[in-house]
């Protein structure tokens, strides 16, 4: 029996959402790889380094979806007002998406997601640790 691929995952952000929730969880997860994480913050960087030593540290967004095809899944921890933006983009990308709250920074941005998640056929989540 061939074991299930992983998911080949993405984190947008290395603030305290990237560091604490989504890089760790995802690092712990077996059905999961922590492929990139995108930072363009020279000490988030180098800290992404020391604790993800086997994944990829890009410093900016365009970066990483020029490779949208080595990923399936981002994960949004950037600053509110570039979630929607960023989310817009990836799944223009066919990529499954996790965004943190909030999902967006009004119900129109929001509805907008959403409707192009479902046009795309791909995931879209948000994400609350509490």
């Amino acid at each position: 029996m061939n074991p299930r691929p992983k998911l080949r995952t993405a984190v947008l952000g290395y603030g305290l959402s990237g560091r604490v929730f989504h890089a760790p969880l995802i690092a712990a997860d077996p059905d999961y790889s922590l492929d990139a994480i995108v930072t363009s913050h020279p000490d988030r960087s180098a800290d992404a380094a020391t604790a993800h030593p086997e994944t990829l540290i890009i410093p900016d967004a365009q970066t990483l979806f020029s490779r949208a095809a080595d990923f399936d899944v981002v994960v949004i921890g950037t600053p509110p007002a570039t979630h929607a933006p960023l989310a817009l983009e990836a799944i223009g990308h066919g990529l499954h998406v996790v965004i943190d709250k909030p999902f967006a920074i009004s119900a129109a941005e929001g509805r907008e997601v959403i409707a192009a998640a479902d046009a795309a056929g791909v995931k879209l989540s948000v994400f609350q640790n509490r």
